[in-house]
């Protein structure tokens, strides 16, 4: 049982494990890989430009280690998603925040039966222990069958009130993965098709509120924008409430902006205000490695600008610099407006630093703390419905459709499974696949 299983599970009445499982409760970590010194073997340089002195998402193709910067704001959140986690699971198990502390630093709960000396577990059960402790639960006799229901027919379980019709609607817009002009696949954001989802909730009558659930650690700056332009139209039409899962960051924050209500968790990750463009230079790879070399004329001056064979040229250098700010400075003053504060205060929390849901609400980033059910809740309450159906967009794909494409190898290429089972690939690919400026949260992140 991992520790945020554990944590999942820390809120049920009773909790029990196999005599022989495996638990975990010692604390949170996070690492990061850096790839300059095998970049360098390849004979591949990374152009750096930034803004932003906690902007991190570049520190891995010019460093071989964490900056102090990115240390800081990396233990700040880490702590502050700690600390809720054993916040809660002290209340639900009633032990102090010190003690559970303690036992992570001597990591004490690694086995069932210290689990079980140190209250975190109830029992320890094999499965039929655990069905008979069902049976006399739920009232039945031990030689009963016990009936049970799937997460599928559990969620599409009938109403036991009969509601009048109603043609009012809150939509919900779901958007998850990295932002980029084109939806690569189920864990990505094209921009223009996001943003016709808001477009069609903004113009169908039907639609009273929208809720905006987002989870994305950024990406493209320009598809970020075009997402940002049809949200602030929304929110200028209709109520619109921002429901941020693990995290909106970077780019995901920028889209969220102009909400009504923004609602995030203590441990969503979010901010991550900066802006960065990453530049390769391939010609170590091509000339010394490879033997391949280019040659060229041209009309003007710039005219080979872009070319990923050769250093970028001063002037190159800081015109890309000066996108860089450009898109910063424009950020920094989005967020100044939508959220009321002024442009030297964004400036002082953004600079690309990550910030928990518990310090963003602080620092005026998010406006509570609450899930998918309270952002629909607040849709309503903004709409004065009582009565409403709910519709997601964007239209998801059909599920026999993707397993048929999956099948006839229409949609399944050996990059995409390589990026499942390597998903370093695909961050290393994200970045430098997504465009000249981009604002996205420094890495992947996956609490364990």
């Amino acid at each position: 049982l991992t520790q945020s299983g554990y944590y999942l599970a820390s809120v049920a009445d009773k909790i029990y494990i196999n005599p022989e499982g495996v638990i975990e409760f010692r604390g949170l970590r996070s690492d990061v890989m850096f790839y300059t010194d095998a970049l360098e073997k390849l004979g591949i340089e990374v152009q750096v430009l930034r803004h932003g002195k906690f902007k991190s998402a570049v520190e891995p193709f010019m460093d071989t280690k964490m900056s102090d910067a990115s240390k800081r704001q990396t233990k700040a959140y880490l702590d502050a998603i700690w600390g809720r986690m054993i916040e809660d699971i002290g209340d639900s198990r009633n032990i102090s925040t010190p003690e559970l502390n303690n036992l992570a630093d001597k990591f004490a709960i690694r086995t069932p039966q210290s689990a079980l000396k140190h209250q975190f577990v109830d029992g320890l059960f094999y499965t039929d222990q655990l069905n008979e402790e069902l049976k006399k639960l739920t009232g039945i006799a031990s030689s009963s069958k016990i009936r049970s229901v799937s997460m599928n027919q559990y969620i599409h379980a009938p109403e036991t009130e009969k509601k009048e019709y109603t043609s009012d609607r809150i939509a919900i817009i779901y958007g998850t993965g990295s932002i980029g002009m084109q939806e690569t696949g189920a864990t990505s954001i094209g921009g223009h098709h996001l943003a016709k989802a808001f477009r069609s909730a903004r113009n169908d009558n039907r639609i009273k509120a929208i809720v905006f659930r987002i989870n994305s650690p950024g990406g493209n700056v320009l598809a970020s924008d075009i997402i940002r332009r049809e949200v602030e139209l929304a929110a200028a039409k209709k109520p619109l409430i921002v429901s941020m899962g693990d995290l909106a960051a970077s780019g995901g924050y920028w889209v969220s902006t102009p909400a009504k209500t923004i609602l995030a968790s203590p441990t969503t990750l979010t901010g991550s205000i900066g802006v960065f463009g990453l530049w390769p230079n391939l010609e170590g790879l091509v000339s010394d490695k490879l033997g391949l070399h280019f040659d060229g004329v041209q009309t003007n001056d710039m005219a080979g600008m872009g070319n990923m064979f050769r250093p970028l040229e001063p002037q190159e250098r800081a015109i890309i610099q000066g996108q860089v700010e450009n898109s910063y400075q424009k950020f920094i003053h989005l967020v100044a407006k939508d959220r009321n504060m002024k442009v030297e205060e964004v400036d002082q929390i953004g600079q690309g630093r990550v910030w928990s849901g518990k310090d963003a609400i602080d620092i005026g980033l998010i406006d509570g703390f609450g899930g998918l059910e309270e952002a629909i809740r607040l849709a309503a309450e903004a709409a004065n419905l009582e009565e409403y159906k709910i519709r997601e967009m964007p239209q998801l794909k059909d599920p026999l459709n993707e397993i048929l494409e999956q099948v006839l190898g229409r949609s399944v290429s050996a990059r995409r499974m390589l990026e499942a089972e390597l998903p370093v690939i695909r961050d290393i690919r994200e970045c430098l696949e997504g465009g000249s400026t981009q604002a996205r949260l420094p890495f992947t992140y996956i609490i364990k």
